[in-house]
């Protein structure tokens, strides 16, 4: 969608994914005028468990996005398995829960549900533009007005009240205003790969803590027709 260079928005969102995407459809029920940008196209993969508990439940239910997310390719969630280095295991049912939105979960692959927030996103912004690189913010007087960047190989600018930076954990808004930090003591990296023909998937999602990665954890979450996210994180 092209985007007049002149136009002032309430708020410039960089970064499309699921908090950038929310941040859009909260903004509209605010009534402000957004432009959303990503340096990407969707769909796009993101390395992930996949799996949406309940805060996250809860604000698709608050932006009127949950009957569409039940209709995504994944699996529904009712248990969460958590497993000790000790192989001591807790079942918990969330179907017991005592709040009506932590009784269900999904698992839905990012390349999936990250494209239907854009989507729903992009219906609901002012505008908005894939294939974005922000490289830097403009300044006024010591106060942020927008952001610089390419598009299909042009410099572009855009104006705006407020910057979001929703754009990772490299987030070039946070480094451009100062505020980036790497402290790897508090970073958590993880390795995931997807398998298929996995017999024996249910309603549960499974967190194994073992020692060799403690805080980390390694976990077996179901998708749909007998596929399994498989992976392992742990403090980088």
């Amino acid at each position: 969608m092209n985007t007049p260079p002149d136009l002032l928005y309430d708020l410039i969102i960089v970064g499309g994914g699921p908090s950038g995407s929310a941040a859009v459809l909260y903004a509209r029920q605010a009534g402000l005028s957004c432009l959303l940008l990503d340096r990407a196209t969707f769909p796009r993969d993101k390395i992930c468990g996949d799996a949406l508990s309940g805060k996250s439940v809860t604000a698709l239910k608050e932006l009127g996005l949950i009957d569409g997310v039940r209709d995504l390719p994944g699996a529904t969630i009712h248990r969460v398995i958590f497993g000790s280095p000790d192989a001591v295991e807790v079942d918990i049912d969330l179907r017991n829960a005592t709040r009506e939105e932590y009784t269900t979960g999904f698992v839905i692959r990012r390349q999936i549900f990250d494209a239907f927030l854009w989507r729903e996103a992009c219906q609901a912004a002012t505008a908005y533009q894939e294939n974005v690189t922000v490289k830097d913010l403009l300044m006024e007087n010591g106060t942020v007005t927008g952001v610089s960047g390419e598009h299909d190989g042009h410099q572009v600018r855009y104006r705006g009240r407020i910057v979001l930076g929703a754009d990772g954990f490299n987030s070039i808004v946070s480094r451009k205003a100062g505020l980036y930090r790497h402290e790897p003591r508090h970073w958590i990296v993880a390795l995931r790969q997807y398998y298929e023909n996995v017999s024996g998937l249910t309603d549960q999602i499974e967190l194994q803590y073992v020692d060799e990665v403690l805080p980390g954890y390694f976990w077996i979450f179901p998708l749909e027709n007998g596929s399994a996210n498989v992976g392992i994180g742990m403090v980088h």
